[in-house]
């Protein structure tokens, strides 16, 4: 009797450790799912705020064209909704969901073409817009971005 009850004893530990492994497994693989999926919400609600950020750019351009071309070249500048209209700022500024986002306008070239180039005639009807969003994720700084002109068709 004894030797069956030895048996039975060492069949259980072998289960529970076999069980034991088996939910360390799903444990780990439901948290690196739970780690990948917030990524991709981040990186979703990053696209969204650059989606944003050019319809603010138009909306800016639809109500005066020198609210675009009043931009400084080169100069990184905040957004913010104010209320009736988009307005830039001298600084980023963060969202309410960790996200400080920029757009930054740069002039536009023709060349004899008319096509755009990297030098030749300047373009005061066209400018270059890059919208930068970033966010800190696990203490890593991740950002997204888009490059696109906009023109005064006005």
């Amino acid at each position: 009797m004894k030797r069956v009850f030895g048996f039975a004893l060492i069949e259980v530990l072998i289960a529970v450790t076999i069980m034991s492994g088996s939910m360390l497994v799903v444990v780990s693989a439901a948290n690196k799912s739970l780690i990948y999926a917030n990524e991709s919400l981040k990186n979703y609600q990053a696209t969204l705020a650059i989606e944003e950020s050019v319809e603010a750019v138009k909306a800016m351009r639809a109500s005066n064209w020198t609210n675009i071309t009043n931009l400084t070249n080169g100069t990184a500048y905040g957004i913010v909704w104010g209320g009736t209209n988009w307005q830039t700022t001298a600084s980023p500024v963060e969202t309410s969901l960790g996200f400080t986002r920029t757009i930054t306008p740069s002039a536009v070239y023709r060349d004899a073409n008319d096509d755009i180039a990297e030098s030749g005639t300047l373009d005061l009807g066209t400018k270059k817009i890059t919208i930068i969003v970033s966010w800190m994720d696990n203490g890593i700084s991740k950002s997204e971005n888009l490059e696109f002109y906009i023109a005064n068709i006005l």
